[in-house]
């Protein structure tokens, strides 16, 4: 949560399924989506 209060934007939300996560860690800097434009707030994440 902290990280979200500090301005992250490349996350994944929980939960997140392996092929998700799998894709995220494999992914290079130029496959990376653009940031969410309206993204989580902290107190949704801390949910």
């Amino acid at each position: 949560m902290a990280a979200i209060k500090e301005g992250t934007c490349d996350y994944l939300a929980k939960p997140a399924n392996v092929d998700d996560i799998d894709t995220a860690l494999k992914a290079t800097y130029s496959e990376n989506p653009e940031p969410p434009i309206d993204p989580m707030s902290a107190d949704r994440v801390k949910w």
